[in-house]
């Protein structure tokens, strides 16, 4: 219980903290520096990757939280729970990248005009969906190995505080908008990192496949448990990101960028 109230304090300061810069970052700072369009750049490539990742994951990550326990056996590489893992995770992103690369000229026929900027920059979105995907199911896995911290860690704070020194380094001309948003996406990414090298250091990034133990019981409950666990985090995530995907479909990204900075 002591790790548990530890990791929970330590969790909930960084999450504090990180909602302190996000305001600043985007609340106060970039709307006196950057365009309204650059904002709604931003802030449309945070909303569309976190729901492609979170589609792609297949609702995975319930099944990591309900059913690790029955892989947990680090001398077993937990009985290939990690492959498991992965490579439903490449499922799900081979169909997410399908999906985009079939809609992508309809999305680029109807920004060109109102939204160029979206349209210049939309090839970046396959790359950030893949890290944030991974991000998503490793940051899981990590947590069912009793490490809440580094994941909120490097997604709450670390990408806010680096993204802070990428608007300060914007706002004194030492970077342009471009190399901007590259970092941007980069910082976005970044957090996978961390991850994977604390499960490497402690053992726990074993990808080799045990399908033997994945009898037809089992089998049945990864499959009840990831289905209930997509349409519950799917339609979530869904619901608190639609506004932007609505405002840049009937307005434009300028307006999406003028919503995001009133809607803090």
């Amino acid at each position: 219980m002591g790790i548990i109230i530890k990791q929970s304090f330590k969790g909930s300061i960084y999450s504090y903290i990180g909602l302190v810069l996000g305001y600043v970052n985007v609340g106060i700072i970039m709307p006196k520096i950057f365009g309204p369009e650059q904002i709604g750049l931003v802030q449309i490539f945070a909303s569309l990757s976190l729901i492609f990742a979170q589609f792609s994951a297949l609702g995975f990550t319930s099944v990591i939280f309900r059913l690790f326990p029955k892989f947990r056996n680090k001398d077993k590489g937990h009985k290939g729970f990690l492959f498991l893992v992965l490579a439903t995770g490449a499922i799900g992103f081979l169909i997410s990248s399908g999906a985009f690369l079939i809609f992508k000229p309809f999305t680029i026929d109807a920004n060109i005009d109102k939204s160029p900027l979206l349209t210049e920059y939309l090839y970046l979105l396959i790359p950030l969906v893949f890290f944030r995907l991974l991000f998503n199911l490793l940051d899981a896995y990590n947590r069912v190995l009793f490490d809440a911290v580094t994941g909120i860690l490097w997604q709450d704070f670390g990408h806010k505080a680096i993204n802070l020194l990428l608007i300060i380094f914007f706002a004194f001309g030492w970077v342009d908008f471009q190399q901007f948003f590259f970092g941007y996406i980069i910082s976005l990414s970044f957090p996978v990192i961390p991850i994977i090298f604390k499960l490497i250091k402690r053992g726990n990034f074993n990808l080799v496949p045990n399908f033997k133990f994945i009898d037809k019981s089992l089998g049945r409950g990864i499959i009840a448990v990831a289905s209930f666990g997509f349409i519950n985090s799917f339609s979530s995530v869904l619901v608190l990101n639609m506004d932007k995907i609505l405002v840049i479909k009937y307005l434009s990204l300028e307006q999406v960028g003028i919503f995001s900075v009133c809607a803090l």
